[in-house]
């Protein structure tokens, strides 16, 4: 798991049928990862999600959360 204090950690799975998968970091074009076609296996975290949730309350909050995979 990457280093620092997240609010929340899983696991999932991601079904590629033509391996080719992208990690995108702030909406930019992102890094491709290649693989071959099959099931991915990530760990996910992410913080600030308490703060968007009471942002978002008063309008759209913008660069707060962070997700990682």
């Amino acid at each position: 798991m990457p280093a620092g204090e997240w609010d929340e950690t899983a696991l999932a799975r991601i079904v590629c049928f033509f391996a080719q998968v992208a990690c995108q970091k702030d909406g930019s074009r992102g890094d491709r990862v290649s693989g071959v076609p099959g099931v991915w296996k990530v760990r996910v975290v992410c913080s600030g999600r308490e703060t968007v949730a009471m942002k978002t309350q008063h309008g759209v909050a913008h660069g707060v959360e962070r997700y990682i995979t």
